[in-house]
């Protein structure tokens, strides 16, 4: 794991080659004039995570966007006893492979306090939300790579999924959902082995 300016990023990406991206919205709009890296990033097989920003001042919502992400965020929805939110389309291959991972056929229930209504392009299959008309979370192939958008931050103060089981089992869908991480399938390790398909030091 590691931590820094985006900007700061874009030079260490394509040498680097982490399995997952994360920024939040915020950072998506700084970086509107120098975001062709992170496009072919995800084109060439990564795999990208927008999220809103936890700090004050930092709730973007007008403004623009990269064109190729295909999402953008509404203004802020608070709920103080918590909003309940379903998963959207149960036969998608993400939620199928969650289910696989667990052996449970209904997944845990989660609860909403503060989340953005998102605004998707047509490419993108809602995964979370109160309904169809207030989708918090969804996902969108781009080339080889995966974009996964979200209008609440994976934190205690905005949401219950922190302290679900859920929430691991998405983040791991989330950082090895890439071609490069399926390519292998069910892999067997011995301690002291690399990955075989991880590109990594």
């Amino acid at each position: 794991v590691k931590f820094c300016v985006l900007g700061q990023f874009s030079q260490n990406a394509a040498s680097e080659k982490p399995i997952l991206i994360v920024t939040t919205w915020a950072g998506m709009q700084s970086a509107l004039s120098n975001s062709a890296w992170m496009q072919t990033y995800v084109e060439d097989g990564g795999n990208l995570l927008v999220v809103p920003s936890v700090r004050p001042g930092r709730m973007i919502v007008s403004g623009k966007f990269p064109s190729w992400l295909g999402a953008s965020i509404k203004a802020r929805e608070t709920y103080a006893r918590g909003i309940g939110l379903e998963v959207l389309n149960e036969t998608t291959n993400f939620w199928n492979r969650i289910r696989e991972a667990t052996g449970n056929s209904k997944l845990e229930s989660v609860s909403a306090y503060m989340f953005h209504p998102l605004a998707l392009s047509s490419e993108f299959e809602p995964l979370l939300g109160v309904d169809f008309q207030k989708v918090v979370v969804a996902h969108r192939k781009m080339g080889k790579g995966n974009i996964f958008v979200s209008g609440t931050a994976f934190t205690s103060r905005w949401n219950t999924l922190p302290s679900s089981g859920l929430f691991v089992m998405i983040a791991q869908r989330m950082a090895v959902t890439g071609s490069s991480s399926e390519q292998e399938g069910i892999l067997s390790l011995v301690a002291g082995e690399r990955p075989r398909g991880i590109s990594a030091q």
